[in-house]
């Protein structure tokens, strides 16, 4: 049976007069049929996780007079991935990406546009970025056969096939692969650090990290220091890219060039899609990194090189396709995207006006 026993205050307990000379951490107080009590020791509470503390758990404790690193350094385990709203350049902001739909693309293209008596063999598809002869960027699918590449132009939001180019294998007499570069006299990679920094001040990050991560009120001469002038630097393009010529080396007439909407082109340029270069820095959407990985081939053009090198070097997947000629080079090279001033094209990359995306509340 449960026995209480009633405690005086004027008689104190032994056990309270040896506690009253330490500082008081916190202890947990139990009820037992023998009146006992058990403290916690101080020392568990010495090192708690970073959610309580708001700082870095592998840092000093800074002293209780600074309260503006508190603010600073938010609580970033508290934030679950679905309160965290995409950046603009998300995966999510695709149709391409929605479950199912590359593949019905695919299933579609195959069924409608390869006949099986000449594309009996099918050695890979691919969602890339194809860089037209004014450095527009577009969204294309990649189907490669034995005897042909098909550049497609696909409506994810429609499921419709808009335009469709058939380019036989052995008419293309280049395959360049390397870094895509803008001849010297270029603007083009000025007026990118441009709308760059431009851009940066829209969404608040023309600040630097140690001013930007704070709501602190700065002064006139403070946030002249913190601004970050690196987002107006000049950026290269930096990327990979593969090019299918099929000219012989010969110049296009001056009237195809200069015509933005010209489709006799002799040569194909792609490059990764967006969805290749996406890195989540928050790691707050373990889904979609998960599904990037297990797909990142599909968006990734050094996966169509490996692709075409092994059919130029050893083009004998089967009897029917051994004894084509493709009579092709191999070439390791820059490949040279003449854009000097080009505005245009830099709005349209900017915005990926190429690609079938979710706009606000518009899609196209």
């Amino acid at each position: 049976m449960y026995r209480s026993q009633e405690v005086h205050p004027s008689e104190p307990r032994a056990e309270d007069s040896v506690e009253d000379n330490y500082e008081f951490r916190g202890a947990t107080l139990t009820i037992s049929s023998n009146d006992d009590s058990q403290a916690v020791p101080s020392s568990h509470t010495t090192s708690q996780p970073a959610v309580q503390t708001g700082k870095d758990a592998t840092t000093p404790t800074s002293p209780p007079e600074q309260p503006r690193a508190s603010i600073c350094e938010a609580p970033r385990a508290l934030v679950s991935a679905e309160s965290i709203r995409p950046r603009i350049g998300s995966p999510r902001h695709f149709f391409c990406f929605r479950n199912g739909l590359f593949e019905q693309a695919i299933k579609d293209c195959t069924e409608i546009l390869l006949k099986p008596s000449f594309d009996s063999d099918i050695l890979g598809n691919w969602l890339l970025t194809e860089i037209s002869h004014w450095d527009h960027e577009r969204e294309r699918i990649v189907i490669l056969t034995t005897k042909a590449l098909y550049v497609i132009k696909f409506d994810f939001i429609a499921l419709r096939i808009l335009k469709k180019e058939k380019i036989l294998m052995n008419r293309v007499d280049t395959i360049i692969h390397g870094k895509l570069t803008y001849p010297t006299a270029s603007f083009v990679p000025k007026i990118e650090g441009l709308s760059n920094g431009v851009s940066a001040f829209f969404r608040g990050d023309l600040l630097s990290k140690s001013s930007s991560e704070c709501n602190v009120p700065f002064s006139g001469i403070n946030l002249r220091k913190k601004i970050d002038l690196s987002h107006f630097q000049a950026i290269d393009r930096n990327e990979i890219g593969v090019r299918l010529m099929w000219n012989k080396g010969q110049p296009i007439p001056a009237a195809t060039s200069w015509n933005p909407f010209a489709t006799d082109i002799p040569w194909k340029t792609f490059t990764n899609h967006p969805i290749h270069g996406y890195q989540d820095q928050y790691n707050s959407l373990p889904s979609i990194r998960e599904e990037i990985e297990a797909n990142r081939k599909t968006y990734s053009v050094e996966h169509l090189h490996e692709a075409l090198v092994q059919l130029i070097n050893n083009p004998q997947p089967n009897i029917e396709s051994a004894n084509i000629n493709y009579n092709c080079q191999l070439e390791e090279t820059p490949i040279v995207l003449e854009n000097y001033v080009g505005i245009g094209a830099v709005f349209h990359n900017k915005n990926n006006l190429g690609f079938f995306k979710v706009r606000g509340k518009f899609s196209f």
